[in-house]
């Protein structure tokens, strides 16, 4: 499994939590009635951004299971979006806002057209993070509802149709799900010789596995073999800026999800009580999700990604302005024994350009990039001079 050292990919829009009557979300018309059609996706940053048309014009949207739909204030003003009220709206850092609802009455998905889609308008700028992802909207779990969703991120397409039966496969687990009253999907998963839980499956969710603190204190009572490390920093940027908190990772024995047996897991401790799967998990398997029947098809494709150890410098990063800033230590890591603290600011990494005068997205990338492919790395620490770490496994211990 790819885990990037980085803030960034611990963004979560999933989870996207409203307080909207389910009755307010129609049952969505299509044109044509019967489809089946395909959409190439783009997987920035582990993340599925696809292709969207609206009034005529394109934009980029997230594709989130966990999320309503939703829109930017200025894809609201662009299409002339007419609110029908407000609500509550909480991101997954915690934060809640009063937005504005309404009806899309038509998006284009390549040949599709979905009309009447209940969205939600929020700021999907804020913060250097999201800025640097620059999409427009989400295409929500509440459209998702339409028909059923063929996954193949191998080959970064996805397959849609209004019913199951052209996009089955031969060989494919069956495992059925709960939805919310937005329709994102509910996984039954059981933490190795524990009882089942439910897991929001939630491809805005970049990393893999996501435990709750509730779950974690459950699983410790029952003698579980659980390890942990810690840490404290930002978990998160959503949709209403960051979150900064305790940290936690968590080694699990295994999972079981429908009958598939996943060994030796490392996740994340989520600040809130939702178990999160994300869609590191479509790295690996072939999923097929027929919304209306509430019911996924699973087959697994590879073993090579799966993660059997946490290999880390212990830090992670985020831009602020012009700066690089320490945003996250690990107890225990190879940056914290080297004295490196939260908020420290980065001037210079051997084997990087020179670093730049005002926010760059490449240049953040690209330093990512550096950082997760570097088993050594040099870097100067304001005030503190140069420093050489190398990574170390943290988990398992």
């Amino acid at each position: 499994m790819r885990r990037f050292p980085l803030l960034l990919l611990v963004l979560i829009l999933g989870g996207l939590s409203n307080n909207l009557n389910a009755q307010r979300y129609k049952k969505l018309s299509t044109e044509p009635r019967h489809f089946l059609d395909s959409v190439r996706v783009n997987r920035e940053v582990n993340l599925i951004i696809v292709p969207v048309v609206v009034n005529g014009k394109s934009y980029r949207f997230l594709l989130d299971t966990g999320a309503p739909t939703v829109i930017s204030p200025r894809v609201a003003k662009e299409i002339g979006f007419r609110g029908k009220g407000t609500t509550s709206v909480g991101s997954s850092t915690g934060q809640r806002q009063s937005t504005q609802w309404g009806y899309i009455p038509e998006m284009a998905l390549s040949g599709v057209k979905f009309r009447k889609v209940t969205a939600f308008v929020a700021d999907l700028g804020v913060g250097f993070l999201m800025q640097c992802l620059a999409f427009d909207g989400i295409v929500g779990a509440n459209l998702l509802q339409a028909g059923a969703w063929d996954f193949d991120l191998q080959h970064e397409l996805i397959r849609f149709s209004s019913t199951m039966d052209p996009l089955a496969l031969p060989q494919m687990d069956t495992l059925n799900f709960k939805q919310s009253k937005q329709r994102s999907p509910y996984f039954p998963i059981q933490i190795w010789q524990d009882r089942t839980r439910y897991f929001l499956f939630d491809t805005g969710f970049s990393k893999y596995l996501d435990i709750s603190l509730p779950t974690c204190r459950d699983l410790e009572l029952s003698g579980s073999d659980l390890q942990l490390s810690s840490g404290l920093g930002l978990t998160s940027e959503g949709l209403y800026g960051s979150a900064d908190t305790t940290l936690y990772m968590v080694y699990l024995p295994g999972l079981i999800i429908g009958r598939d047996s996943l060994f030796n897991v490392i996740a994340d401790v989520a600040a809130d009580e939702r178990n999160k799967l994300g869609v590191q998990y479509l790295d690996d398997h072939r999923m097929i999700m027929d919304f209306p029947a509430q019911r996924a098809f699973i087959r697994r494709i590879s073993d090579s990604d799966h993660e059997q150890v946490w290999r880390t410098f212990g830090f992670e990063i985020i831009m602020k302005g012009e700066s690089v800033y320490v945003a996250s230590i690990w107890d225990s890591g190879p940056a914290q024994r080297a004295g490196i603290k939260k908020g420290d600011r980065l001037l210079r990494v051997v084997g990087m350009d020179e670093f730049p005068k005002a926010p760059d997205c490449s240049f953040f990338f690209g330093l990512v990039k550096h950082l997760r492919d570097s088993e050594q790395v040099q870097i100067e620490i304001e005030q503190k001079g140069w420093i050489r770490l190398e990574k170390i496994n943290l988990l398992p211990k």
